[in-house]
């Protein structure tokens, strides 16, 4: 990922990130695959994360003047699995460093807002902030890549592929009524859902039409 201005020569890390995203097909690959494999990895060692979470979070409280609240220890437990779900996405959209630095809070800040309902925080709270953030994601792609409203689209599309997978699974008794989706499965279904309309849908800017952009952001129409 690169600053959205920067004049200095390119660093081969980012040459290599440019140079494998760049194809869209190995983009998705790169996506789904690595998503899958969290969250293979969150179904056969989920406790184990969990136990390394609050380890982490008892650790720091014995090193703070005072230990965190309850609530935290949670929202970190959903924070953390995001962040190993998502971190993929702003490369394989190869945004810019404070671009992806944005995507990414914007994409976790609603697991973390859900994470709070375990202390009460009120469902509408929790889907005020998860569609704030849907939106929000819409205003990083502005400027930096073309159809920059399809965050919206990929989002409609996971919910729903996610429901019905579901719908088919327990209807054929491989998923019980009041039971989630392997984090695998989930993983699978939601990621395609949500990376083929922002691959597929969108395409890279080239500098040019960034600057063009921009300035047509600001431009008022002579009367």
């Amino acid at each position: 990922m690169s600053p959205d201005k920067d004049t200095s020569p390119v660093p081969l890390y980012r040459q290599f990130l440019d140079h494998w995203f760049a194809p869209r097909w190995r983009a998705l690959l790169t996506w789904v695959l690595l998503a899958v494999l969290v969250g293979a990895v969150m179904d056969y060692a989920g406790l184990r994360r969990a136990d390394a979470v609050f380890w982490t979070m008892g650790l720091m409280n014995r090193l703070l003047p005072a230990p965190l609240a309850a609530a935290i220890h949670k929202v970190a437990f959903c924070v953390n699995f995001e962040l190993l779900s998502l971190w993929v996405e702003p490369l394989a959209l190869r945004l810019s460093l404070w671009r992806g630095l944005a995507w990414l809070s914007l994409r976790v800040a609603p697991r973390a807002a859900w994470g709070f309902l375990f202390v009460g925080i009120r469902f509408e709270t929790g889907y005020a902030i998860s569609i704030f953030c849907m939106v929000a994601t819409c205003l990083v792609l502005w400027g930096w890549r073309s159809r920059p409203w399809m965050p919206l689209i990929g989002a409609a599309l996971a919910s729903v592929a996610d429901l019905v997978v579901q719908g088919l699974m327990r209807a054929g008794g491989y998923l019980p009524f009041n039971a989630l989706l392997p984090n695998w499965i989930d993983a699978t279904v939601t990621s395609l859902g949500y990376a083929i309309p922002l691959l597929y849908g969108t395409s890279l800017l080239r500098p040019e039409e960034r600057a063009q952009s921009s300035l047509s952001t600001f431009q008022t129409t002579p009367r």
